[in-house]
Parts: structure tokens; sequence; C-alpha cells
């Protein structure tokens, strides 16, 4: 799942956790951990209410 998120973020410049859950058909909570691991590795910068 995470590269094609990843692909996401090249395309739209601000993400929401509620849509990115719908799009791959995971809780939020998994989205949440995911962007978390991209946000270590420098990918994403969060922020509260999107990315």
């Amino acid at each position: 799942m995470m590269p094609d998120m990843e692909d996401m973020f090249t395309i739209e410049k601000k993400v929401y956790v509620s849509e990115l859950s719908q799009k791959f058909s995971v809780t939020e909570e998994t989205i949440r951990r995911d962007l978390e691991k991209l946000d270590k590795k420098g990918i994403v910068s969060r922020t509260y209410g999107g990315l």
C-alpha cells in the first residue's frame, strides 16, 4: 500500500486521513501508522488536518 500512497503525495499537495482510508479500504488507524512511517523517512510532512 505505501508505494501507492507515496505516488499520491507527488500529485496531491494535501490529503486527509479519511480520504486515504476510503481510497485504500483500510481503517484510519492503519493510515495513521503508515503516515508515521513515511514522516520518519522524510517523505511527508504531517500537519493537523492534512499533509
